[in-house]
């Protein structure tokens, strides 16, 4: 048998129906090598003659028979003892471990240092939500959250920091468990002694994890009874509360239903002493998943502050993106809603700090941020559009100065003035923008530029940015067409073969494009269209892709002597320019020589510092991520 990865230990006291379908789970989807530790507390014959079978069926069973019942906490330590493997999983004799279940557990105590225990999305037999993550009251009194509930609503599927996890399934290194002294014995029979050893790892600056990557079916109460668990709890509580009183001050209390829902929130974010929500551009409703620049800054924001709340608001119609997947795996909350007024209402004072990102989402919540968050600091992150918006785009639209677009021009350009002098801090993306909102604000306002992946090249033409059909603007509706002109325009006056290489989303509707890279389109050259700006324009640049665009999408990109090939007045000098580029192979060689000569290293620590002395105004220390984590 080679070295176990986790040693996982079963503690059981009668139960004899769950056990070996628990077993069975637990050899079905465990891919990695582990080890199977079984301490019986003196069960009934029956469940012994069980157990005796199992040990005699795999070598990788051990099966340690007790002569009195010692307790589920005296027992799993006793169980840790003959453990070999670097981890061990307490797992109870009634959970069902579900496909994958094991390594999102082990990959959230390898990558995060402040990790001492990592813990499952637990789920009842029928489906239903048991427990993502528990809190605790002021008075010791418990609550799981979510019991009950649709686990794959968005409250219950992103990774956090939680007070404590069910030791139905919890997996910790073993030298970690053996520091800080296992499950205490003060618990006899079994009950808060998982609480506890959660608090205790939280004293020692170690945090519990809740990955709900990980799935695990249990049946609550499985091997005893309702009554006698609550026996067992109310006899506990009063341990429980004489060790950690002065931590559960100024909580709820949980101790008789019902429990309204913000107490829950509000003992789930305890902690969590900065909390910010973070309103995208598509959560007012536009058509397009929300911008890459929002959601690396919220991603951001969470690497650098891990024990920060960030709660990220999208469109309900993105709920099931791929890009909100991603945000959740980050440990980002999301929230997508068609009732935003109510929403707030339930969060009421909940945050300190609301940033806002684009005229659009600022016109739209900026009223629910004041009634309902008026202690929030308030951030704006401009989206590029300047007051001189219009003035670049005349030779794009010749009714520019007439008509809806000159009208959504106006009100944009209008808006984004006012988002900056009602804001405490002012992000900004570029230079360019740094300078607009020093005339527009006496806030301070700081430079924190989009983060630049490293792409690589493909065929063909990539549009980037994000055009969405008949925004409304306070009722102006301009309609699709007149947004997505440009680049209609640019793409019509290419050659036949060339214009076939134009990639956009499925369907090929330029009037929805795409605002990030997507998986797998990597364009030889990009076109970034008016009336964008960003579109991850930066991250082709710095990446040595040229990107052809117009004098408001150059904007802070330092292009230097390389403007004459990159940046076009109108839609037919865009077009001469994508098509030099994709037929003329030393142009492009010499164009990607020079845009790699002019990059500037990615330096992610750069980064974290920029965004914290961005945030450093509205209260936030200096970043967790820089600085060296605890001892293993």
């Amino acid at each position: 048998m080679s070295s176990p990865l986790v040693s996982v230990v079963m503690v059981t006291y009668g139960g004899k129906q769950w056990i070996r379908p628990a077993i069975e789970a637990l050899a079905a989807n465990t891919e990695a090598p582990y080890e199977l530790i079984i301490v019986d507390n003196a069960s009934d014959d029956e469940t012994v003659s069980l157990l005796r079978e199992v040990s005699q069926e795999s070598p990788a069973v051990t099966v340690l028979f007790n002569q009195a019942n010692v307790g589920f906490g005296p027992g799993a330590n006793q169980g840790v003892l003959h453990a070999r493997a670097p981890y061990v999983c307490i797992l109870n004799s009634d959970a069902f471990v579900g496909p994958g279940w094991l390594p999102p557990l082990i990959e959230a105590l390898e990558l995060d240092p402040s990790a001492g225990a990592a813990v499952p999305r637990l789920l009842h037999l029928d489906g239903h939500l048991q427990e993502a993550g528990g809190v605790v009251g002021r008075d010791g009194s418990t609550r799981a959250v979510g019991d009950g509930d649709d686990p794959e609503a968005l409250p219950y599927r992103f990774r956090r920091y939680v007070d404590y996890g069910s030791a139905a399934c919890l997996v910790m290194r073993r030298s970690v468990f053996n520091e800080v002294g296992g499950f205490d014995p003060a618990y006899p029979m079994g009950y808060c002694e998982d609480v506890d050893l959660c608090f205790a790892l939280h004293e020692r600056g170690l945090r519990t994890v809740y990955e709900p990557r990980s799935s695990v079916r249990h049946v609550r109460w499985g091997s005893s009874s309702r009554i006698e668990a609550e026996r067992r709890v109310f006899a506990n509580q009063p341990i429980l509360l004489a060790r950690w009183q002065e931590r559960l001050a100024g909580r709820p209390s949980f101790a008789e239903p019902p429990f309204e829902p913000y107490d829950v929130l509000q003992a789930r974010d305890a902690e969590a002493t900065d909390r910010i929500v973070v309103v995208s551009d598509s959560a007012w409703g536009w058509p397009s998943p929300p911008s890459g620049r929002t959601r690396e800054l919220a991603r951001a924001i969470v690497q650098a502050w891990p024990g920060c709340r960030v709660t990220f608001l999208v469109g309900s119609g993105h709920a099931g993106s791929a890009q909100v997947g991603a945000l959740l795996r980050a440990g980002v909350e999301v929230a997508a809603e068609t009732d935003w007024d109510t929403w707030f209402e339930g969060r009421r004072y909940h945050y300190s700090m609301a940033l806002v990102s684009g005229p659009a989402a600022f016109e739209r919540f900026d009223p629910l941020i004041a009634a309902s968050q008026p202690q929030a600091t308030r951030v704006y992150d401009t989206t590029g559009v300047s007051p001189t918006w219009a003035a670049a785009l005349t030779s794009w639209w010749p009714s520019l100065a007439s008509g809806p677009t000159a009208r959504l021009a106006e009100r944009l350009a209008s808006l984004e003035r006012w988002a900056m002098s009602t804001a405490d801090i002012v992000l900004c993306a570029t230079e360019a923008g740094l300078a607009d909102a020093a005339r527009a604000t006496a806030a301070p306002a700081f430079l924190v530029p989009d983060p630049a992946p490293r792409v690589t090249a493909g065929t063909g033409v990539l549009v980037a940015g994000a055009l969405p059909p008949g925004p409304r603007f306070g009722g102006l509706d301009p309609g699709a067409r007149a947004l997505s002109g440009p680049v209609r325009t640019i793409l019509d006056a290419l050659p036949g073969p060339l214009r076939a290489t134009a990639r956009t989303p499925p369907g090929g509707d330029a009037a929805r494009l795409a605002p990030w890279l997507p998986p797998g389109e990597q364009g030889r050259v990009w076109l970034l269209p008016p009336p964008l700006t960003g579109g991850g324009a930066a991250a082709a640049l710095a990446s040595g892709i040229p990107v052809v665009t117009w004098a408001g999408g150059a904007a802070g990109l330092d292009l230097g002597g390389l403007e004459s090939r990159l940046v076009a007045t109108d839609a037919p000098g865009a077009a001469r320019l994508l098509e030099d580029l994709l037929e003329d192979p030393g142009l492009w060689d010499e164009t990607h020589r020079q845009l790699l000569a002019r990059a500037h290293p990615l330096d992610r620590g750069g980064e974290r510092m920029a965004l914290w002395a961005a945030l450093a105004p509205g209260g936030f220390g200096r970043p967790e991520a820089v600085l060296p984590g605890p001892p293993r």
